[in-house]
């Protein structure tokens, strides 16, 4: 059989017998280079453009590929005038070859992953631990979900008075489309996300009256203007959604400390607990 390209932990059995491999070590590097240059395409290429394929606005299949083709070739220009200068760097001053300027390009795509990857990595490895150290102080936890409690809150409803702006937007340009409308499916399409937000009451309930400001913008209403609107309804359904996911979340860890602070008569009883975080948010309300 051919040699074994693995290193020796690898291609020994524990106890100094070799594996036999079965492929050649031209076969492995093949496979190898599939699989890497494979996850390379998918890594810089592929997902990068499924998500702007998504988050795009626009209503067809085509606008909504060139719109995202468009987005990521400004990034991809960028680095195509750096890469153009270092290659040329390179070959001039360097006198580097063509296998070396690839073996610098995977060197440099391995650097930024593992840059992005210690960057999270190094968030969770001192947050963590960080946040089991404060748990050690019961006081300082209790009044740190105090403070939080007001300020999620506060976010949740700057979120949805910027998503509820949205749809009084979207109730004016619904109310100068008509049926026979061109415009009318793509309205109806975002009209038809509106109950999954849950906010499907209150756009139905929006008075004529309270819209009168967004009425002159939809006079003419154009197929450019109902994309744009349809970006900011997906962008501000995603941060109300969001901070109201956070807000929910968090209250529920809270009550759930304070109870179990309550049961081990820490500091307060269950009555107070509760009482304590709904001033907190009904203090948040106020001042909103």
């Amino acid at each position: 059989p051919a040699p074994s390209p693995f290193p020796w932990d690898v291609d020994s059995d524990g106890e100094g017998n070799d594996c036999v491999v079965l492929f050649s070590h031209e076969e492995l590097l093949i496979c190898w280079r599939l699989v890497y240059w494979t996850s390379f395409m998918l890594t810089w290429f592929v997902l990068p453009f499924l998500i702007s394929y998504v988050a795009t606005a626009e209503f067809h299949a085509k606008e909504r590929a060139w719109s995202a083709f468009k987005e990521n070739a400004i990034t991809y220009a960028v680095m195509a005038v750096g890469g153009t200068v270092v290659v040329v760097v390179l070959v001039v001053r360097e006198g580097k070859s063509l296998a070396d300027i690839m073996g610098f390009a995977i060197f440099v795509s391995n650097a930024v992953a593992l840059l992005g990857l210690m960057l999270f990595m190094g968030y969770g490895l001192l947050n963590v631990p960080r946040m089991l150290w404060h748990r050690g102080d019961v006081f300082r936890t209790q009044r740190w979900y105090r403070y939080q409690t007001v300020v999620l809150h506060e976010a949740l409803l700057d979120a949805e008075a910027d998503f509820q702006k949205s749809l009084k937007k979207l109730k004016a340009l619904d109310s100068q489309v008509g049926r026979v409308h061109p415009l009318r499916p793509y309205v109806e399409e975002i009209i038809d996300k509106v109950d999954a937000t849950g906010q499907g009451d209150y756009y139905d309930a929006i008075e004529p009256g309270t819209m009168d400001h967004f009425l002159s913008k939809f006079s003419s209403p154009t197929y450019e203007g109902t994309v744009e609107l349809h970006g900011k309804f997906q962008s501000t359904s995603y941060a109300y959604q969001r901070a109201e996911v956070l807000y929910k979340k968090h209250l529920h860890d809270a009550f759930v400390f304070e109870t179990f602070l309550a049961e081990n008569d820490a500091m307060v009883s269950p009555a107070d607990a509760h009482y304590s975080l709904c001033c907190c948010t009904c203090r948040s309300r106020v001042v909103s």
